[in-house]
């Protein structure tokens, strides 16, 4: 029967960051595979959101919104490319900012 639906992976509102180059979002890691990350983030200040995956000792970066500083005061949704349950996930901004809002959404698509 498929599944589909979307889970909460993080949702921060209205904190300051931990810091530049510091996880967000440690260590999420999917219980199943299948799904993309949805994320929905707005920010203080301008910074660029980074997501880290990790598959055993091999980590992949990349700078989310085509490695551009989100604009201050914007609200935006993003995608962090398809899950799978051999992968850890973890999220950065690279600069110390206040995040208005930010929410990790794992939207479901898969069959059992």
């Amino acid at each position: 029967m498929p599944r589909f639906g979307a889970d909460t992976v993080a949702d921060i509102f209205n904190q300051t960051s931990p810091g530049a180059d510091t996880s967000l979002i440690t260590d999420y890691t999917p219980s199943s595979p299948g799904g993309v990350l949805r994320v929905t983030v707005q920010l203080a200040s301008a910074a660029k959101l980074r997501v880290h995956v990790t598959r055993g000792a091999v980590e992949v970066s990349s700078a989310l919104n085509g490695d551009t500083a989100l604009t201050a005061g914007q609200l935006y949704q993003l995608t962090a490319g398809s899950t799978s349950d051999q992968d850890t996930y973890n999220f950065e901004l690279d600069t110390d900012v206040t995040i208005n809002r930010l929410l990790v959404e794992r939207v479901l698509s898969e069959q059992f």
